[in-house]
């Protein structure tokens, strides 16, 4: 059975991060932060949780808005600001890559425990 109280301590973590990490279209320093990496390892966390509590089919609306802010903000960037260098564009890349990975794998894992069920 799982812990959803481990979970709200996960959820807590990525909010924190998140609030740490200076997101904004003008200033692209957050993209390659030490603040960016510790937000993407917050998320790892929480898809462990999912990994081993599959059997919890809840996820809170404010962690999803923490995902959806640094993906929204990491597409306009992509597709809107000519002035990216390669290095900037590799990073925006991963990091949206990481955000996305880790949703459908917490997606998969909760997917799987509830077709199971059915």
């Amino acid at each position: 059975m799982a812990d959803t109280n481990v979970r709200k301590q996960l959820e807590d973590a990525i909010a924190r991060k998140s609030q740490q990490v200076p997101m904004s279209l003008e200033e692209r320093g957050w993209v390659v932060s030490n603040e960016m990496e510790a937000l993407i390892d917050a998320w790892y966390d929480l898809v462990d949780y999912y990994q081993n509590n599959n059997d919890d089919p809840s996820i809170s609306v404010e962690v999803l808005a923490h995902y959806l802010h640094p993906t929204r903000l990491s597409r306009k960037l992509l597709l809107f600001d000519s002035n990216l260098n390669d290095a900037e564009k590799e990073s925006i890349e991963e990091a949206l890559a990481y955000f996305e990975l880790s949703l459908d794998k917490i997606i998969i894992e909760v997917g799987s425990f509830l077709n199971q069920q059915d």
